[in-house]
C-alpha cells in the first residue's frame, strides 16, 4: 500500500498582509498530482487544514476544490484537525462524506476506532487521534467516567464547571494531569493489534525528545496552543505515525514516526527548508520505505541581504524577482526611498530591515550613543537630532511648537 502523508496547510494563511490562497491552491494542484503520478491508495491531511478557527469563505472554497479534485482519485481520504482548526466546523458533514471515502475525525472522543483498508498484503488499519487539549480530555473523561460514590454531589460537579470553563478560557490546567497520560490511558483501552499493519494519524506535539526537533518561528510555542508534549515511545508499536503540527518535514524519535511538514513556507525562519510530500509505501508487515516527493511553489518565499545597489541589480533580481522577500540591508549610509526602490523590483516585498539600526551607523560615534541613552529630556533629543539632520538649530517658534507636542503626548500616554 502506497500512502502520501501531508499536513499543516492552513487554508487562508495571511503572511505580512498578504494572502497566500492562490500559493495554496497552487501547491493543493500538485498534491494531487503528486498522490495520482505516485499511484498512491490513500491520503493523508494530520490538521491545521485550516489557518483560523473560523476560515474565511474563500479558504473554504479552495479546500472544497482540493477535495472535489481527491475524490476524482476514488482513494480513502483521512483528516483530522489541528490546533488551528475548529472541531466542529471541520466536522461538518463527515457522516456523508464517508460515502465518498473521506474520512473525517475532528472531535475528539477519547476512542481509538481502525478504518480498514486492504491491499495484496492483507489489510491497513488506519487509526484517527485529532487535536484536543487537556482540559477537554479531562471533560469528557468525567462524563463517561462514573462519579466516585461520596464525590456525586459537590466535588464531581464542581471539577465539571471548573472543565467546562477551562475550554471556554482557552486555559491549560488539567488537575495534574499531562496529555500523555491521557493518550496513554487511551492506547491502553483501545483493541490495536500490533500484530496487523497499523497507522496513527494525530496532531499532537510528538517528540523523542524536545530539543532535536526543528521549528519555525510559527511553532516556537513547544506545547501546541498550551497542550504538553507527548513522548514519540508512546506509539512506537504502530508501524507509521503520521505527524502534523511542525512545519519542517522530519522524524520525531524514529524514521516510522515523522512530520511530513507544511506544503508551503509560511515564516521566514523556514526560508531555506524544501517542502515536500512523504510517500510510504507499506509491504507486509515489517517491510516499510519512506520517501519524500518535492514540491515547487508559485512563489518562493527568500530571504535576501546586501547593500541596496546590490540586491535591485540584474543578476540578483533574476533569481526571483517574484518571491516572497525579506530584504536585510547594509548599507551605512541613510538612503532615499528604498522601500519604493525594492518595490519597483520586486512587486512582492514583504519586509525591509536594517542590518545595523540608525545609532549603529557611521556618523553616531560611542560616546554620542551612551550620551544619547542617558539623556532623559525628550526636548533635548529632539533639538540634538533636527539640527544633525538639517544642520540648522531650531527656532523659538520651534521650539513651543515641539513643547506643545510634547506635552499633549505625555497628556495622552
Amino acid at each position: 500500500m502506497k500512502i502520501l502523508h501531508t499536513a499543516d496547510l492552513h487554508i487562508g494563511k495571511i503572511l505580512n498582509e498578504i494572502s497566500l490562497l492562490e500559493d495554496q491552491r497552487y501547491i493543493l494542484t500538485q498534491i494531487v498530482q503528486a498522490a495520482r503520478e505516485e499511484k498512491v491508495d490513500a491520503v493523508i491531511l494530520a490538521g491545521d487544514i485550516y489557518d483560523r478557527a473560523v476560515p474565511p469563505a474563500e479558504a473554504v472554497l479552495v479546500f472544497n476544490e482540493f477535495m472535489l479534485e481527491l475524490s476524482s482519485l476514488e482513494i480513502p481520504v483521512f483528516i483530522i484537525s489541528g490546533n488551528h482548526d475548529s472541531a466542529e466546523r471541520l466536522n461538518y458533514a463527515s457522516d456523508l462524506l464517508k460515502v465518498q471515502n473521506i474520512y473525517i475525525k475532528s472531535l475528539w472522543d477519547g476512542k481509538l476506532e481502525a478504518v480498514q483498508v486492504a491491499d495484496g498484503y492483507g489489510t491497513v488499519n488506519f487509526y484517527m487521534l485529532p487535536f484536543a487539549r487537556d482540559a477537554v480530555m479531562r471533560h469528557l473523561e468525567m462524563q463517561t467516567q462514573p462519579p466516585k460514590q461520596e464525590e456525586v454531589v459537590n466535588e464531581d460537579a464542581e471539577g465539571t464547571d471548573r472543565a467546562q470553563e477551562e475550554m471556554d478560557s482557552g486555559s491549560e490546567v488539567s488537575f495534574g494531569r499531562k496529555t500523555q497520560d491521557f493518550l496513554q490511558e487511551v492506547l491502553n483501552d483501545s483493541k490495536v493489534d500490533y500484530n496487523e499493519r497499523n497507522v496513527l494519524i494525530t496532531h499532537h506535539f510528538v517528540a523523542g525528545n524536545i530539543e532535536d526537533i526543528e521549528q519555525s518561528d510559527s511553532e516556537r510555542d513547544t506545547t501546541v496552543g498550551g497542550t504538553n508534549w507527548v513522548e514519540s515511545a508512546l506509539f512506537r508499536d504502530f508501524d507509521y505515525v503520521a505527524l502534523g503540527h511542525i512545519h519542517h518535514a522530519q522524524n520525531a524519535g524514529a524514521p516510522h514516526i515523522r512530520y511530513a511538514g507544511s506544503p508551503l513556507k509560511y515564516s521566514f525562519s523556514e526560508a531555506l527548508h524544501e517542502k515536500s510530500v512523504t510517500i510510504i509505501e507499506m509491504k507486509e508487515k515489517g517491510d516499510i520505505d519512506i520517501s519524500e516527493r518535492k514540491l515547487t511553489p508559485l512563489h518562493d518565499l527568500r530571504h535576501i541581504k546586501g547593500m541596496l545597489s546590490q540586491v535591485v541589480s540584474p543578476e540578483i533580481v533574476a533569481e526571483g524577482a517574484e518571491d516572497y522577500l525579506m530584504v536585510t540591508l547594509t548599507d551605512k549610509e541613510e538612503i532615499f526611498s528604498p522601500l519604493e526602490r525594492l518595490r519597483s523590483v520586486y512587486p512582492n516585498l514583504m519586509t525591509i530591515q536594517w542590518e545595523k539600526n540608525l545609532g549603529d551607523r557611521e556618523g553616531v560615534d560611542a560616546p554620542d550613543k551612551e550620551r544619547i541613552r542617558k539623556k532623559r529630556n525628550i526636548l533635548d533629543l529632539y533639538r540634538e537630532f533636527y539640527e544633525k539632520v538639517t544642520g540648522a538649530a531650531l527656532d523659538e517658534k520651534q521650539m513651543d511648537v515641539l513643547k506643545k507636542m510634547t506635552e499633549e503626548a505625555d497628556e495622552t500616554d
